[in-house]
């Protein structure tokens, strides 16, 4: 790590930070009283947070996270994963009555995941924590704030406050809340809907819009969460790629055409593709397209995961370029 301080971070992390193990390679979830049997498992540190920052790091991006573990061999590992992956470690704590979060990450043969998650220490992550280490992300050019529904002492409340404040001093928010485990009641939503309102860049999946809009096709719903107030609204759709919108533009780019070992993390790695390209000041549509890069290269290793710039920007560039043909196309079959 560089002498230069945690401060001077383009991008500051706040969110969740857990262990995943995951297991590949199921036909279909057991029935209870019933097992299945999966082909392969890793145990990797990771967490919304945890990947996003060490995709960062990875893409060159000086990246601080404000999070915690617990003081276990888990939680130590986390920290030297995130430090050897180029990230600031300084404002993790270490709670010392309570283990290292842990998920356990069921994937399919096509790569697709489901979670169960026991959060441990991540019950003590809340809003007074973060404000102790506000030095770490007072400078940032960016804040993030991920896996807020894995924080259950944290929520929404909390973080509209800080997000509030963050862009009042001219910070560009980040927001991707994840999946909510309680079933997005319409007391969530409408949190939800108080907190898109002072966000800059709003990441969810199609799965999430669905439930948070009740819109199935993705035009449709990032233009609600657009009306909701989030400035720029991103739409991941796996491998039909990702939808986005914004003051000056809509549009589609595809994925990377890829084999799949699975899909856990994709989403933080896309997020990851995408900010490295904010930061350069690309317009949404270059951006989406270094998110598909990332996502696509990250999901087609098995180990080393995480992808450096170069291959990234190369890889976006071809995707943008069928964007551009795709588009043109329409255009004729339209008529226009």
């Amino acid at each position: 790590m560089s002498a230069r301080s945690r401060s001077d971070a383009s991008v500051c992390v706040i969110g969740n930070l857990n262990v995943d193990l995951i297991m590949r390679g199921l036909d279909e979830l057991p029935l209870w009283g019933q097992e299945v049997s999966a082909t392969g498992r890793v145990e990797v540190s990771s967490g919304q947070a945890g990947y996003l920052a060490m995709a960062l790091a990875r893409l060159g991006v000086s990246v601080a996270v404000v999070g915690n573990v617990g003081a276990d061999e888990s939680g130590a590992r986390l920290l030297v994963d995130l430090s050897q992956a180029g990230a600031w470690t300084d404002d993790v704590e270490r709670s010392v009555t309570a283990a290292t979060g842990l998920s356990v990450a069921l994937v399919r043969c096509d790569g697709e995941r489901a979670f169960v998650s026991e959060f441990g220490c991540l019950r003590e992550f809340d809003e007074a924590m973060v404000r102790r280490h506000a030095s770490a992300f007072a400078r940032a050019r960016i804040v993030c704030f991920v896996g807020v529904f894995n924080l259950p002492s944290f929520g929404l409340g909390a973080t509209t406050r800080l997000a509030a404040e963050a862009r009042e001093r001219g910070q560009v928010v980040m927001v991707d809340t994840g999946w909510d485990p309680h079933g997005w009641r319409p007391a969530t939503i409408e949190a939800a809907r108080v907190l898109f309102a002072v966000t800059d860049l709003l990441l969810v999946n199609d799965a999430e819009s669905r439930a948070l809009t009740g819109l199935a096709e993705v035009r449709e719903a990032a233009a609600v969460l657009a009306d909701w107030g989030a400035a720029t609204v991103v739409i991941k759709c796996g491998s039909r790629g990702a939808h986005g919108r914004d003051a000056r533009a809509v549009c589609d780019v595809p994925a990377m055409p890829t084999t799949v070992h699975d899909t856990v993390g994709a989403g933080d790695t896309f997020n990851a593709g995408l900010l490295m390209g904010c930061l350069e000041g690309r317009d949404i549509g270059e951006s989406i397209a270094l998110g598909n890069a990332a996502a696509g290269l990250y999901c087609s290793r098995e180990h080393t995961r995480f992808p450096l710039p170069d291959e990234v920007r190369n890889i976006a560039h071809t995707l943008l370029a069928t964007a551009c043909a795709s588009a043109d196309d329409q255009v004729k079959s339209e008529g226009v």
